[in-house]
This record gives C-alpha cells, structure tokens and sequence, in this order.
C-alpha cells in the first residue's frame, strides 16, 4: 500500500443501526471516511476505494461504480439502502474535497493511468493482482507489492499473471504460438507492435493490421497479443461505426483490438490515425468539462473487403496470415489453449526486452532484418496478380481465377486502387459487358483485341 491509495485515518466502527433519513449522507461520508478523493491534471474526480484483501482500486467519482459500491457497503452495515438524494450528497461532498487544497501526504491532483504508467525513471505495469504491479526500470525489473502510480480499472479489465524473471529474452514460444516461426519478418513486425505498445504516453503507435483467408487465425492472433498486455474479460471489440463509440473504447481499454473489420467510415478512419499519435477528448464529469489526450496502440482484424484510406494504411504493421497447412499428424494443440501455459514466460520476456531496451542493450534483430521487416506490405491482391500474370476478363472471371471470396465489385473497387507501377489496369467495354485488362508491363496496353477474349482460368482446371 502507499501513500496515493492508502486510507487518511482509521475508518470508524459502525454498530449496525438503522440511521434516520436525515443521516444517510453523513453515515455514508462515514463509511467513505477511508476513500481518498482527488483529481487528475485533466480536472476528472477520481476516489481511492478498496480492491482485495489489501489492495486499492482507482475509480472515477462519478461512475457507477462508486454509487454501487456505496450503496453496497451502506446495506452491508445497516441493512437499509440509502436514500438517493443522500447519496448525490456524499458524492457532492466528495467532490469538493477532490477539487480541495489537498496536503503534502495526500496531494489533491495526481495523474491517473490505464494499465501502464510511464514515471521518470521507470515503466509501471498493473498486473491486478491485489494490487500488485511490475516495476521495469533500465538495469531490471520486478514484481512489487506498492503501487507508486494510480491506476484506474474498470469492470472489463481482467488481470495478469506473475511474470517469470528471464535474463535473455526469449520470444520463440510466442512465435511458435502464431505459427509465424517461417516467417521471420510478419513476426519482427508483431514484435515491434508488442515493444512500442509498452511504452506508455511517448507515441506515435503504429497499428497492427492482420490480414488473411478465413481459417488462417487472425481473431486467435489479435485475442493474444491483447491478452499479453492489457487483458480483459472481452478482448475483441466489433469495428467501429462513430467516432463516439471508438473515444469510448479508448477510454477503457489500453490496447484497442477490433475483430472483423470490413469498413471504417472517413470520420472513423481519421480518428484512428489521430489516436496513435494523440487525439484530444473532450466529456462532462459530474458537471464539470474534462479534456484528456488520449494514445492508445491498435490492432485491425481486417477482412478482404476492407479498402484503407492512404493515411491510414502508413501507419499500419502488415501481417499476413496464412491457414495451417493439412498434414497427416494428429491435430496440434489449439494456439490460444498453448499462449496460456505460456503467458508468464513469454510475459517475462517482454519485460525483460523492454527493460533492456530502456538501457539500449536489447538487439533481436540487425538493422538490415528490421528494414525489410518494416517495408510497405502489398496487398493480397497485388500478390495474387503477381502470381496470376496477365488477365482478360470480366470481373466475376478475374475473382474465379483468383480464388477471391469477395465479390466482383469489390474487386474491382480495389483494383483502382492498386499503386504498383509494375501493373496497367484497364476497364473497358465489350460487347455492352464491362471487362478487365491487367499486364504486367508499364507501358500502356494496345487497343483492345477484335476476336473473343480468351477465358479466364478456373480454379482447379474446371
């Protein structure tokens, strides 16, 4: 326990009474005697409660979960439940003392936290685990009892288990659990994602944008990375629609991880952009205007119809996804089944590589690997009209031929948007049927052809 979350003075022993009416708020400010009240340097009121056997849990004074917790304890003691109108007043009072003067031992205006808190000379991982947390400083790190930040949690956040002590880092078991130990650069790329969404408040983020066919364990991918860093009963959120329901994610989630992304809205799309590298959010709390910089890592599960905007796409690690290949052995344990047993290790690991790098002596890659590794990814599509050649056709041949489980107007909306100067596209009209040219040559095609254009390619020779 310390000094930011530990009670101001003993609370007083209550004999289980039934208080009059008019009491209601001064036996409530009683049973809240032990719940510091202050503010953070944005102007929100947040309040000190009980969290465990010996922990404190940070909340938001005018959350519901203050009002459910006092009206829990008040029914504990006098088996009577509070007046409303009392406990608007409590929370009045409480309040007020917030926005008080405060003292030397219990400063009025501290800075809260979201699951990592970066100090001077330190990186602070709450582990919510009674309190616990994990101190990461330049030459080590450990697990501590004391939580020299404040940490808010809300009822989606779930804890982290002990990370294991390692003196080398050791991410291989992570690789294998991805089934990306092939595929060296996707996994640099992951690995880069995981050591910038420990660095808490510096930012710009990049954002992880994982890509593939059904089957190849995209949501798997996304649910443990999350689970790695900033866990929670509900690790996968739907896509966006507003740009209010995405402030309110970020608002109660470290690590944001949107499933099944298959279009994001302009307005959307840019608010994206703005979080990893800090959006101001503007909201009301108990009548006062609160104003917060908000940066928050981001992970995309994206389907094959999903078209990013170019502002968008220059911030995203691409990592393609491929499905496990059909062997004859015996089907292999389930990846996330796997990540659990070894969570605290790979956990470790990472506290391990970031303490490192914090004192510049973490080396998982030459420059040379990591330049390659960080280079634009194409398209799917784009790789799949490398390997197909040239094309003729409608639309509907050209997605036959390309095994693609979108449809053909999605295809061809994509298309346009193909930037490689190593294709010419064309869309012309045959015979009132709108078709499709692609070479792989700069230069620009010829005119079309007067006979009939040869058809496309059928998947498996049909």
């Amino acid at each position: 326990m310390d000094k930011y979350t530990a009670p101001r003075y003993a609370s007083p022993v209550h004999t289980p009474r039934f208080p009059a009416p008019g009491d209601h708020a001064t036996e409530l400010l009683c049973l809240a005697a032990d719940y510091p009240a202050f503010r953070s340097p944005e102007g929100q009121a947040f309040v000190s409660i009980p969290f465990g056997p010996t922990g404190r849990q940070i909340v938001a004074l005018h959350s519901p979960n203050l009002r459910d917790h006092l009206t829990s304890r008040f029914h504990e003691t006098f088996n009577v439940f509070p007046k409303p109108r009392a406990l608007a007043e409590a929370i009045r009072r409480l309040s007020a003392e917030a926005f008080g003067p405060g003292n030397s031992m219990y400063p009025a205006e501290r800075p809260v936290f979201l699951r990592l808190a970066a100090l001077p000379s330190q990186i602070v991982l709450d582990l919510l685990d009674n309190g616990q947390t994990v101190e990461i400083g330049p030459s080590s790190w450990s697990v501590a009892d004391s939580n020299p930040a404040c940490f808010q949690r809300t009822r989606s956040h779930a804890p982290l288990p002990h990370p294991v002590q390692t003196e080398t880092p050791d991410f291989e078991p992570l690789a294998r659990c991805l089934r990306l130990s092939h595929d060296r650069p996707a996994f640099l790329r992951i690995l880069t994602w995981l050591l910038t969404a420990m660095r808490p408040g510096t930012g710009p983020y990049p954002i992880l944008l994982l890509r593939g066919p059904s089957g190849s364990g995209k949501s798997t991918t996304a649910r443990i990375l999350k689970s790695l860093i900033d866990p929670s009963h509900a690790p996968l959120l739907p896509a966006p629609t507003s740009r209010r329901s995405l402030m309110r994610d970020a608002s109660n989630n470290w690590v944001l991880a949107f499933d099944h992304v298959s279009k994001l809205p302009t307005q959307v799309s840019d608010t994206l952009c703005t979080l990893t590298s800090g959006i101001a959010h503007t909201f009301r709390d108990g009548g006062r205007t609160v104003t917060q910089n908000l940066l928050r890592p981001i992970i995309l599960v994206a389907t094959d119809r999903l078209k990013l905007h170019p502002d968008l796409a220059a911030r995203c690690l691409i990592v393609d996804l491929e499905p496990p290949e059909p062997t004859e052995e015996p089907a292999r344990e389930n990846p996330a089944d796997a990540f659990d047993g070894l969570r605290s290790a790979i956990l470790g690991s990472l506290c391990t590589a970031v303490s490192q790098a914090m004192s510049g002596k973490f080396i998982y890659a030459t420059p040379e690997e990591l330049a390659e590794a960080l280079k634009p990814v194409p398209s799917r599509l784009v790789q799949s009209l490398h390997k197909l050649g040239g094309f003729k056709g409608s639309a509907t041949d050209l997605a036959r031929a390309l095994d693609w489980r979108s449809t053909p107007r999605h295809i061809s909306q994509h298309l346009r948007d193909v930037t490689d100067p190593a294709f010419t596209i064309r869309f012309f009209h045959r015979r009132g049927e709108r078709k499709i040219e692609i070479s792989l040559s700069a230069s620009p095609p010829g005119p079309a052809p007067e006979g009939p254009i040869p058809e496309a390619p059928r998947p498996g020779g049909a």
